[in-house]
This record gives structure tokens, C-alpha cells and sequence, in this order.
């Protein structure tokens, strides 16, 4: 049985059409090959790289191809704050792991994936897990200070002036990770290992978002903790960072209900 073949312009037109994203299963069926390895073969003959599995399920489902490059959009912004506190690197995997089953969802369907349940023994709350692994993710995060044994060395995340409008999801996602807010909205605090870090946190706040003067406090195990309990800063806290309704929604909830009771409205 006879080969399929294509003129040279044909083959570079099918080099250019894959480059571009078309899947391999479309390219098959437009110039009527019966196998994958014969578009393979046409694109490295024609000097064309061929997909990593990533990249070809990146093409397959166009909204796991998520670029941290440049943070153009507040889920974005919303994830590195997460990384930064709840999120781990190993060598070219990046994962989240958190009990808030509603938080994990919100990331996987962005990312166009699946959830994992993690049970641990005991009577331990369920574990729900987002995890990829994706090398050209790993390298853009590691502007974010988001690398592999972090938390000691954690520094300020360094944000482009075009980035500095998320600064708000960023620090959302920050708390959602590693804050705590009180069951009646009337105190939070972010804890880490690493100072710098929260000092900048507390620069942001009293800075950006004009909070009276937050404390800043090392725990006896070490950890450090930035915290306040006025009513200024709950208040702008819940206007500025969790007024939109996205993510976590235990914390915003609580958050919710302290604005509407300190503003009189039921």
C-alpha cells in the first residue's frame, strides 16, 4: 500500500499549523494520514519541535495554558498568593493541597483540571489537592520567590508596576493560605517562618490600603505573626481584599457578616 505524500510546501504547512496549536488528531484527519507518527515525522523534517505531554494537553484543553509571565488577570494574582503560603515546588511539579474543598476547585477548574482528595488517618478533615506538572510554570514562578523549601527563605514577591492593580486578589490569596480570621470577623493575622516576608505584608496594608498601624510579633515557636483587631482595618480589609465573591468563602463569609452588623445592616 502506497505512502501518503505531501509536496514540501504541503509539509511546512503542516510544520506551521502544528506550531501554531493545531492537535496532532485535527492535522491527521485535514491532510488524510491514518497514524500520528507520520505528522511527527513531517514536523521534525521540517526542523518543527514536537509537544511535551504538557504542551499537547495544553492544546488539547486551551485552560490549562495559564502564563505567569506577567499577572494580566486577578485569578492569577489571587494563585500566587496562595503558592506563597500554602503551595510546594519539587523539581518541576507545583501543588496545593487545603481542606477547603472550594478554594481547590476554583484553581483546578482555571487550570482545566481535577481535584484530588487526600484522607489522612485519624478523623482529620478531608485534603483536597491541585497539582501539575509543568517546568515552564515552575521557572516563571520563581519571580514570585515561589521555589522549592521556601519557607524560611520567603521573600516579598517583586511585582511589575502593570501588576501592582491585583496587589489586592495577591494578598486574598496570602490570607486564604496563611491567615486566620476570627469567628466573628473582628481580628485576623497572616503567620510565616519568614519576617521579611510579613513586614512587607504589613507595608502593603498601611501603605496601600491605608490600615492603622498593624502588630508585627514572633511567637514562642518562632513563627512570626502580623495582626490587628481594629475595626478601621477589619473593615477596609473586607471592602478592599474580599468584597468579591470568589475563592474561600468560610473567611469572606465572617468578614461579610462583621461589615454588614459594624454598618447596621442586617
Amino acid at each position: 500500500m502506497c505512502k501518503r505524500k505531501l509536496s514540501i510546501e504541503a509539509e511546512y504547512e503542516v510544520k506551521e499549523k502544528y506550531e501554531s496549536g493545531y492537535s496532532i488528531l485535527e492535522l491527521t484527519r485535514l491532510y488524510g494520514f491514518k497514524t500520528k507518527k507520520s505528522i511527527y515525522d513531517i514536523v521534525r523534517r521540517r526542523g518543527g519541535r514536537i509537544r511535551t505531554l504538557e504542551e499537547e494537553l495544553e492544546v488539547r484543553n486551551p485552560k490549562r495554558k495559564i502564563s505567569f509571565e506577567k499577572l494580566d488577570e486577578s485569578f492569577k494574582a489571587y494563585f500566587i498568593g496562595l503558592m506563597l503560603t500554602d503551595g510546594w515546588v519539587t523539581g518541576n511539579s507545583i501543588g496545593l493541597s487545603m481542606t477547603d474543598k472550594d478554594v481547590i476547585d476554583y484553581v483546578c477548574e482555571c487550570f482545566g483540571k481535577e481535584s484530588n482528595v487526600i484522607k489522612k488517618p485519624g478523623n482529620r478533615k478531608l485534603q483536597y489537592r491541585f497539582m501539575t506538572n509543568n517546568k515552564r510554570i515552575v521557572n516563571e514562578l520563581k519571580r514570585f520567590g515561589i521555589v522549592e523549601r521556601k519557607s524560611l527563605t520567603l521573600q516579598p514577591p517583586k511585582l511589575k508596576k502593570s501588576e501592582v492593580k491585583y496587589l489586592s486578589y495577591l494578598m486574598r490569596g496570602i490570607i486564604d493560605g496563611d491567615g486566620w480570621i476570627r469567628k466573628d470577623g473582628g481580628e485576623f493575622f497572616i503567620c510565616s517562618a519568614s519576617k521579611d516576608f510579613l513586614v512587607w505584608c504589613k507595608r502593603v496594608f498601611e501603605s496601600y490600603y491605608k490600615f492603622v498601624p498593624m502588630n508585627l510579633i514572633q511567637g514562642d515557636n518562632g513563627i512570626w505573626y502580623v495582626r490587628t483587631s481594629d475595626d478601621r482595618n477589619m473593615m477596609l480589609l473586607y471592602a478592599h481584599i474580599y468584597y468579591d465573591n470568589f475563592g474561600m468563602k468560610r473567611k469572606r463569609n465572617k468578614l461579610l457578616k462583621r461589615f454588614r452588623e459594624y454598618n447596621g445592616r442586617s
